[in-house]
């Protein structure tokens, strides 16, 4: 059947606003506007303010941006990204034509120039952030991760159509480093903007999808798993996820490890575990109940518990909950000191019989797990520190350093997003044998190794 998704009118919304932001992004933000502002500066002070100015921006207000779209919902501030995005694009246009009076930035219009470029920042936390969550609510569970990938690839993709149009601007042009022909590249990036805009006014929270999209649980893939045929405790079983057209998508062995392991509630949506905690016993909220006498089915057989205490199979046949939640085998759970008490029916804690080794690797495993969040978040925000003192002057960099023209540089711009569809489907392969986080560390250290023969070359050449 057709996917749900697919008819959805703000995955429609966020995927059309993805490519236009694209095209507009590539087209004014980067190369063409940091070039802009150094000829008319003359110094790159200048141009580390005004880039800066964005960044911050995006930064500071990214967390009131998230603020207000929970409380007073999410189109509203979308659209009210939009109308900043109006503001925007007519500020930068005047403040573009009033260098051509002067052919240079006066003190006046740097200081506009840096306050627009913050309202760039916030429009731009408004789509990475209101827009993307509504387009992840409007989302069937099961289906993220193919809708992202397409969310990706039209961002990729239309990166790529705003340089061409530079270079065709240029080579309408003399193809030089002047002002006028910056300028008009800037502009019909301002058109794209706003078309932007208006696409941001299209969003609405009532067509999200609410719980349908919703992470599935793992007291959801026990039930879908029971509910299936064979119980959870079929041989080689673990927990599943319906996928598109009534497919089930696998989930690795780590879930069933999970659970073995007394943890509970867990988040799991393709298939993946996203989020783990150790459950108390008789807990109310989240937790786990105590296991009871199973005295509606065999000594071997074992049944999902429901989140208000009941049993899955209890809640069919009319007999009492009976076992702890599990997804692993029958033969796995006989053999194993931990799953002993519950075949036996007895009364025991979840997590009870634990070796001792075990435990404490459970332990150190939840410990580890606990400083991801951090650690990701340190690499992102070293990254992006990284990026604004490199990637955003690379443009300068062709420019006067290397003596690329116009066209040359928007051209390699051009090869930039396709090169990193075909770079991230082979790290992509590459993780299934390698593992993620190697190949993570491995792909940013050719990065920053390429960074320095890039210094060096131009070192090189320069004193030789």
């Amino acid at each position: 059947p057709r996917s749900t998704c697919a008819m959805n009118h703000n995955v429609r919304s966020c995927l059309l606003l993805c490519c236009l932001s694209g095209i507009a992004d590539s087209t004014w933000s980067g190369t063409v506007i940091a070039a802009f502002i150094f000829i008319a500066s003359g110094n790159n002070t200048t141009v580390g303010l005004v880039e800066a100015a964005q960044g911050l921006a995006t930064l500071i207000f990214a967390l009131p941006i998230g603020f207000l779209a929970d409380r007073y919902g999410r189109s509203g501030v979308i659209a009210t990204g939009g109308v900043l995005a109006i503001v925007a694009a007519a500020a930068t246009t005047v403040l573009i034509l009033e260098t051509e009076r002067s052919e240079s930035l006066p003190p006046h219009v740097v200081g506009a120039l840096v306050a627009v470029m913050c309202v760039w920042g916030v429009v731009g936390g408004v789509i990475s952030g209101p827009a993307q969550a509504l387009y992840a609510d409007s989302i069937p569970t099961g289906e993220r991760s193919k809708w992202y990938v397409y969310l990706f690839a039209a961002y990729i993709c239309s990166s790529a159509v705003g340089p061409l149009v530079a270079v065709a601007v240029f080579r309408f042009t003399d193809d030089t480093w002047t002002l006028s022909e910056l300028r008009a590249v800037i502009l019909i990036g301002m058109a794209f903007e706003v078309l932007c805009a208006g696409v941001m006014f299209t969003f609405r929270d009532n067509r999200a999808l609410g719980s349908q999209s919703d992470a599935r649980t793992l007291d959801g893939l026990l039930e879908h798993s029971s509910g299936a045929g064979g119980g959870v405790n079929a041989p080689e079983q673990h927990a599943v996820e319906e996928g598109p057209a009534g497919e089930e998508a696998y989930a690795p062995p780590q879930l069933a490890q999970v659970t073995r392991s007394a943890f509970g509630a867990a988040e799991a949506d393709q298939g993946n575990v996203a989020e783990a905690r150790p459950v108390e016993a008789g807990s109310g909220n989240g937790g786990m109940p105590p296991p009871a006498h199973n005295s509606g089915g065999s000594s071997g057989e074992q049944s999902p518990a429901l989140p208000g205490g009941g049993d899955a199979a209890a809640g069919r046949e009319g007999a009492p909950s009976t076992a702890p939640h599990t997804l692993t085998s029958s033969s796995s759970s006989a053999a194993s000191p931990s799953a002993a008490p519950a075949a036996a029916g007895a009364g025991a804690q979840p997590g009870q019989g634990l070796g001792v080794a075990e435990a404490s690797q459970e332990d150190l495993s939840r410990g580890r797990a606990r400083i991801i969040p951090y650690v990701l978040f340190a690499s992102s925000l070293l990254t992006a520190l990284g990026s604004g003192m490199t990637v955003k002057f690379f443009p300068l960099f062709f420019k006067a350093n290397c003596g690329l023209s116009p066209t040359h540089v928007q051209l390699i711009y051009t090869a930039v997003p396709f090169s990193m569809v075909a770079c991230s489907s082979l790290v992509q392969r590459a993780s299934g044998t390698a593992g993620r986080v190697q190949c993570i560390v491995l792909v940013r250290a050719c990065g920053v190794s390429l960074l320095f023969l890039m210094a060096w070359l131009e070192l090189r050449s320069r004193y030789k």
